[in-house]
């Protein structure tokens, strides 16, 4: 979930065709704003000092913020939808397609490496975010579980359609025009991710 989705849900009156009553709440819909806060590290730091109700945000945070009394409804486990990737330009995919392929080849090692070593991996994790290791652990999990290699066409399409007739879009992107899945499923499947 990003906040794409919870602008989508505001703007087409889902939350109150699900149940959200906004009299009983005395809220009106103008109330629910997706705020461009940021990174997770901004959310998180929102959340803590109470300038926002809610955020959609990434681990370690949602487990940092467990720890600290919140409660997180959701995250990548629970929900399957593809939302995050590695973008870039046509311009940079043409004139340096090594540069694509070497940091996605880069990050699927680093994969590799944290679910051949976890222990390694969550120590790092805690290092790097200064997490306490029951965090850190939690973290991790949630991380290696949400990890899919194995999208295909069909349901990145169907994401891809869902977007767009939720947004109330006239384009009919194709599916090449959004997604290059050509190098990404190359070393998915040399690497024995997919």
């Amino acid at each position: 979930m990003t906040s794409f989705h919870v602008a989508i849900a505001r703007d087409q009156g889902f939350f109150v065709r699900n149940g959200l009553d906004m009299t009983v709440q005395q809220l009106s819909a103008s109330d629910v704003q997706a705020l461009p806060v940021g990174a997770s590290t901004q959310i998180a730091q929102a959340l803590i000092a109470g300038q926002i109700d809610a955020g959609v945000l990434s681990p370690p945070f949602t487990q940092q913020l467990v720890e600290k009394g919140f409660h997180v409804h959701t995250g990548p486990d629970i929900i399957n939808l593809p939302s995050s990737g590695l973008a870039s330009s046509v311009q940079v995919l043409q004139k340096s397609p090594e540069l694509v392929r070497t940091t996605l080849d880069a990050v699927l090692d680093a994969i590799v490496w944290a679910r051949s070593r976890p222990d390694d991996a969550i120590d790092y994790f805690a290092k790097a975010y200064d997490l306490s290791p029951t965090v850190a652990k939690a973290a991790y999990e949630q991380q290696m579980a949400a990890l899919h290699f194995s999208w295909s066409q069909d349901e990145l399409e169907g994401a891809v359609q869902r977007a767009v007739e939720e947004a109330k879009s006239n384009k009919k992107p194709a599916f090449a025009d959004i997604y290059d899945m050509t190098t990404f499923n190359e070393l998915v499947k040399a690497k024995g991710l997919g």
